[in-house]
């Protein structure tokens, strides 16, 4: 379950205070393979908060033989190539009102969640729109190919955060 087990950790620095830092998960086309009593879903936290726990593919709402029986959202998953590209089902809220480092931690509940991308939007404008997310960020000293030149991919000098 979210919170015991093992976790995806990442440490994140913001700059700015913010009470609703959106965190949305990109993650691999699956359907509940181990059936309704552990359906496919997944745990967040920042700084050690209770985990919020998401349900990222739900069960079918059609009671029809003739249709389709695949999840809710699936058409558009597929279409897209994950989870979480489209309306916010993989999108949670978190209270980052103190600057500075913070850990984001991910449990992936179940056998066969697979994470391809995580955008954190601090707010003030949101994430410019894209089709999949903005391209990965640079890591402090690896900004440059071969270089390090004190500052992240804004002109920001992050000497104090490391």
């Amino acid at each position: 379950s979210a919170g015991a087990g093992p976790a995806l950790e990442y440490a994140i620095y913001s700059f700015t205070s913010t009470r609703s830092a959106s965190v949305t998960l990109l993650l691999s086309l699956c359907a509940n393979i181990n059936g309704p009593a552990a359906p496919m879903e997944y745990g967040i936290a920042f700084n050690g908060e209770v985990p919020q726990v998401r349900q990222f593919v739900h069960e079918s709402t059609s009671t029809s033989t003739s249709t389709s029986t695949m999840p809710s959202g699936w058409y558009q998953a597929v279409a897209d190539g994950v989870w979480g590209a489209s309306g916010n089902i993989t999108t949670t809220v978190h209270d980052l009102t103190v600057t500075g480092r913070h850990t984001l931690r991910v449990w992936l509940v179940q056998p066969g969640v697979v994470l391809q991308k995580i955008v954190v939007d601090f707010g003030g404008g949101g994430v410019r729109e894209s089709y999949l997310g903005p391209p990965e960020s640079f890591r402090a000293g690896v900004d440059v190919v071969g270089g390090y030149d004190g500052t992240n991919f804004a002109g920001v000098d992050v000497s104090d955060v490391l």
